[in-house]
């Protein structure tokens, strides 16, 4: 990440990431992430610089900002081209609460 004014990148994240996109304040990065065993969804707080996991993003890719506190992500099935769209809160969602189907 750079500021737009220019000066050093500075590396948000050491891990594998596909797609990325910041929310409508331009406070939040939401992230893909994909590992050996599957694909989840996480957001880089800009003002925190917190990295959080989204509970219940395991299989999740490609989040979209709908709004400020709402994210979309397709879940792609392995044995099946099909997709599911997912409904994902940030900031996330309560202990123990889930990501609701679309």
């Amino acid at each position: 990440m750079v500021s737009m004014d220019g000066g050093t990148p500075q590396k948000i994240v050491d891990k594998d990431t596909g797609s990325a996109t910041w929310s409508p304040d331009g406070n939040i990065l939401a992230l893909s992430f994909y590992t050996r065993t599957g694909p989840f969804l996480a957001t880089y707080d800009l003002r925190s610089g917190k990295l959080s996991q989204l509970p219940s993003s395991t299989g999740l890719i490609g989040a979209q900002w709908l709004m400020q506190d709402t994210l979309i992500a397709a879940a792609r099935h392995p044995a099946r081209t099909a997709r599911q769209v997912r409904v994902v809160a940030n900031p996330p969602p309560a202990k123990g609460s889930r990501v609701r189907r679309v």
